[in-house]
């Protein structure tokens, strides 16, 4: 058993080439309080909710206080979550009367009505009964409403994701116009050969339960980066994809390629004398896997458009071809892939390993012919491992990752073949 400086110093070096694997909810301060009834939130049975997310037109918020919970609804700050829907932030649309306690929104053509402790709200003078009630918090000297309710009154879709427990709200125009894109993208013809070129910075967070690492700066944080360029041909028909990658760590360059044909890995890393040869993991690179996905229909295949549309926005187009940006849901999809090779992980080598998504944005590109040119991701995952030391206690390593990733797609000729490397043909 290694003790604990060892172990750090393997970590560091060992989940390295492991990550290169794995990686490859205000304010509404009420002008004048008095009279308000201030209601505690324990005794409504009313519990914060710290890992609830809104997105709203696919754009995560953030907000003062946690979001609350009340009979399986999300409540947040009034004022706060107006202004992410689009009321603006002054007196004149958000109007409040100190005499009853309610508040008056206008957004548009529309007036919206709400009470403290009145589950009831009005559109225009039309009554919108609500199971839920804004109310005071008396913790925070904050009014709460349901997030479902003022979507729905200000005319937004508005979608729960239990996996991920993220409120996703749409303005019903660009949704519209959203779906319909990426039904059109999933009708079109899609080119069986993809090739794409990817750059790559992964910023690293390191800290341990024990001893300090080696290189950690006075907060124990040791911070490192990896820099990767691929070349990514991937040809759907054929099964066939060939990755040639170089990656930069600690000022080291590391040039290595992957070839698979016929469900058969081969793996080479550049140096004198090294040489092809096959590999039985279960290996998948992740800049692939997003390649393709962008040029197939692998996300309708999971997710019906309806839903995809909620977390995306389209921002540009179509003179100038269209962009869509947001957050795909994928991030349930992606940590459910995730759980299971942590598990793999564990068990192949005697540690606790557990890896999660956190954050997954992206930004795309489409032409004409609704196939993309360019791809923008930004990723976030922590990754923890556990062991038990010589002295009989164990000691957690957490590494926090970001990984900012560009993707630019290239035209193939159709009659375009992936090439078999010399060293790959001899073994097939």
């Amino acid at each position: 058993m290694r003790n604990i400086n060892e172990m750090n110093t393997g970590a560091r070096s060992a989940l390295m080439v492991l990550l290169m694997a794995i990686v490859v909810v205000c304010v509404f301060a009420s002008p004048g309080t008095a009279g308000v009834v201030a209601v505690a939130a324990g005794e409504l049975g009313v519990k914060e909710a710290p890992h609830v997310r809104v997105v709203v037109n696919g754009v995560p918020g953030t907000y003062t206080d946690a979001a609350l919970e009340l009979n399986a609804r999300i409540l947040l700050p009034f004022r706060e979550v107006l202004t992410k829907l689009g009321v603006p932030n002054d007196d004149e649309h958000i109007k409040w009367n100190d005499d009853d306690e309610s508040v008056t929104v206008l957004y548009g053509q529309d007036e919206i009505w709400l009470q403290i402790g009145n589950p009831v709200m009005t559109l225009n003078g039309v009554e919108k009964p609500f199971d839920v009630a804004p109310f005071f918090n008396e913790k925070n000297n904050r009014s709460y409403v349901p997030v479902r309710a003022v979507s729905e009154l200000l005319d937004k879709y508005v979608m729960w994701e239990d996996a991920t427990s993220t409120v996703y709200i749409r303005d019903k125009a660009n949704y519209a116009e959203t779906l319909s894109l990426l039904e059109r993208m999933n009708k079109a013809d899609k080119p069986a050969m993809v090739r794409a070129s990817t750059d790559s910075l992964i910023n690293f967070q390191i800290t341990t339960s024990g001893a300090p690492l080696a290189d950690a700066d006075e907060d124990g944080v040791l911070r490192a980066s990896m820099e990767t360029s691929k070349l990514i041909m991937s040809d759907r028909d054929s099964g066939i994809t060939h990755i040639k990658q170089l990656t930069v760590i600690d000022g080291i360059n590391i040039g290595s390629e992957l070839f698979v044909h016929s469900g058969r890995n081969f793996m080479k890393i550049e140096g004198p004398g090294l040489v092809w040869s096959e590999t039985f993991d279960q290996y998948e690179d992740i800049d692939a896997t997003l390649a393709r996905i962008m040029m197939s229909d692998a996300l309708a295949e999971e997710r019906p458009p309806s839903d995809i549309a909620m977390g995306l926005a389209v921002t540009m187009g179509p003179e100038d071809g269209y962009t869509i940006v947001g957050e795909p849901l994928a991030v349930a999809d992606i940590n459910a892939v995730l759980e299971t090779v942590s598990g793999m992980m564990s068990q192949e080598n005697a540690k606790d390993i557990n890896v999660k998504l956190d954050k997954f944005q992206i930004g795309t590109t489409i032409d004409s012919d609704y196939n993309p040119v360019k791809a923008v991701a930004t990723l976030s995952m922590l990754l923890t491992y556990t062991e038990k030391t010589a002295g009989g206690n164990y000691v957690s390593v957490y590494f926090g990752i970001d990984m900012y990733m560009t993707m630019l797609y290239d035209r193939v000729e159709p009659d375009f073949e992936i090439p078999i490397p010399d060293g790959v043909a001899s073994l097939l």
